[in-house]
């Protein structure tokens, strides 16, 4: 057969290859993954721990008498393997979280050297011996309040009589939010605490406030579940590639929330919840 993954009626459709590495990936590794997950995974291991190997004999030596040419740089033995440059395999796969785009992971490890320089010259706190103890999750986002009974105390980011007061969104409320985006009835269960926590957080109005979700941690119904409130007011989400944003407006329509793409020089098409932008 030509096809790695296939059966006696062909090869195996995207769908089913999605279904078993999900399945497989839970069982042996204890995190789910999708396809696109998993592709991103192989090749950011590949690069990390095989690429270095794939030079290694490919540039036969000169022999006497023959002129020694220009040194050129090779490219990435694993990414021609896959029908692809070097390019391509370092700006659109296993790139590191909250990486600008058009940063490749060479890069990222020059400048790292060089902003950890800058750190301790500034004698910044992350040099320090003793560095600054990071707040909890639970208390960051607001939530200790609810949980241990104790009001949380911090500094309003303007007068206090300035301030709307949140609306007060109950369990039940945010079960039918959650099952409008999902597309799903009955309990839904949140993919993390730390999930559930910052969406309680976001409802409450809590500000400022940042969520940390690793891939696939359920970062979308973050601003998908607040977007089908009565009064949602207006969410800007930024996303980084192209394709997720074909993505997230495939996603969103299905779950029929309006948004809309903002395109530099071109007004919106109305208002809308969520206001995507992307490179």
């Amino acid at each position: 057969t030509d096809y790695v993954w296939s059966s006696n009626t062909g090869p195996w459709e995207t769908s089913r290859l999605s279904q078993i590495i999900s399945r497989e990936t839970q069982c042996w590794l204890g995190c789910r993954l999708t396809t696109l997950e998993y592709r991103h995974t192989a090749i950011t291991i590949g690069r990390e721990v095989v690429s270095k190997e794939f030079g290694e004999g490919t540039q036969e030596a000169l022999t006497e008498g023959d002129l020694e040419e220009p040194e050129q740089q090779l490219e990435s033995g694993l990414d021609l393997q896959a029908g692809r440059s070097e390019l391509t395999g370092t700006l659109r796969y296993g790139v590191e979280m909250g990486i600008v785009s058009h940063l490749s992971h060479r890069s990222v490890q020059v400048f790292r050297d060089l902003s950890s320089k800058w750190h301790r010259f500034l004698q910044l706190s992350s040099t320090l011996p003793n560095p600054l103890t990071p707040v909890s999750v639970a208390k960051a986002a607001g939530i200790s309040r609810q949980n241990q009974g104790s009001p949380a105390k911090s500094l309003p980011a303007q007068p206090a009589q300035d301030q709307a007061e949140p609306a007060t969104v109950n369990d039940l409320e945010i079960q039918i939010l959650v099952q409008k985006v999902v597309q799903k009835e009955g309990l839904i269960t949140f993919k993390s605490p730390e999930q559930e926590i910052a969406l309680r957080a976001i409802l409450a109005g809590e500000t400022p406030l940042v969520v940390v979700l690793p891939t696939g941690g359920g970062k979308s119904l973050l601003f998908m579940a607040p977007a089908c409130l009565s009064d949602p007011g207006v969410t800007i989400v930024v996303v980084p590639f192209r394709e997720l944003l074909k993505n997230l407006k495939t996603r969103l329509a299905e779950a029929k929330i309006p948004a809309t793409e903002w395109i530099p020089g071109l007004s919106a098409n109305g208002p809308a919840p969520i206001i995507l932008v992307s490179a």
